[in-house]
C-alpha cells in the first residue's frame, strides 16, 4: 500500500485549516436578519422591525449566563499561566545562579526575575479577586442562572476586566523575562 505524497498531505492539513477557520468564524457572524419593508424610499429602502438592542440591552440572561462561564474557564485558564509564570522564575533563577557561578553579568536576569515575581504577586491577588466573584456571583443564582440582570452584567464586567488586566501583566512579563534569558544566552554564546 503506498502511502500519500507530502503534497496530497499538505493539501489535506490546508482544507482541515480551512475547515477549522470557517468553524471558528460562523458563530461570529451576525445573527439578525435585514427585512425589506413595505415601502421603499429613496432615503431608506431598507428598515428593521426593531432596532438592535444598543449598550447593556444588548446582554440578555443567555448571553450573561454565557460569559459567566467563560469567565469561570478564564479563571482556570489563568492558574495555568500562573503555573507556567511560576516555572519562568525557576528557569530564571537557574540562569542567574549558572551565570554567578560563571562569572558573568546576570543583571538583566535579576531585573526580569523582580518583575515577574512582583507581577505574579499582583496576579494571583487579582486571580484570587476573581476566584471569590465568581464563587458568589451577583446577580446569578448558584446554577449559574441571571437572577438580576443589571447587577449580573455588572458583575461578568468586573470578572472580566480583573482578569484581563491579571493575564496582561503576567503575559507581558513572562515575555521579558523570556527576552531576557534569550539576551543572555546570545550575548554569552559571543564569548
Amino acid at each position: 500500500m503506498k502511502t500519500p505524497s507530502k503534497s496530497i498531505k499538505q493539501a489535506g492539513l490546508t482544507v482541515l485549516a480551512s475547515l477549522l477557520i470557517v468553524s471558528l468564524a460562523i458563530p461570529m457572524l451576525p445573527a439578525n436578519t435585514v427585512q425589506a419593508s413595505d415601502t421603499i424610499s429613496s432615503t431608506r429602502p431598507f428598515e428593521e422591525s426593531t432596532p438592535p438592542p444598543t449598550g447593556d440591552q444588548a446582554w440578555g440572561t443567555g448571553m450573561l449566563e454565557k460569559a459567566l462561564k467563560r469567565e469561570q474557564k478564564f479563571n482556570e485558564n489563568l492558574t495555568g499561566i500562573l503555573e507556567k509564570a511560576d516555572k519562568a522564575v525557576t528557569r530564571l533563577e537557574g540562569a542567574i545562579d549558572t551565570g554567578k557561578e560563571e562569572k558573568r553579568d546576570v543583571s538583566a536576569l535579576e531585573n526580569a526575575l523582580v518583575e515577574l515575581t512582583g507581577q505574579i504577586g499582583a496576579a494571583r491577588i487579582a486571580h484570587d479577586q476573581a476566584a471569590s466573584l465568581l464563587a458568589h456571583p451577583a446577580g446569578f443564582d448558584k446554577a449559574g442562572a441571571v437572577t438580576d440582570r443589571q447587577l449580573a452584567l455588572e458583575t461578568v464586567r468586573e470578572i472580566h476586566q480583573i482578569q484581563q488586566n491579571a493575564r496582561q501583566q503576567i503575559c507581558d512579563s513572562i515575555k521579558d523575562a523570556i527576552n531576557a534569558m534569550r539576551d543572555y544566552r546570545q550575548d554569552n554564546l559571543a564569548e
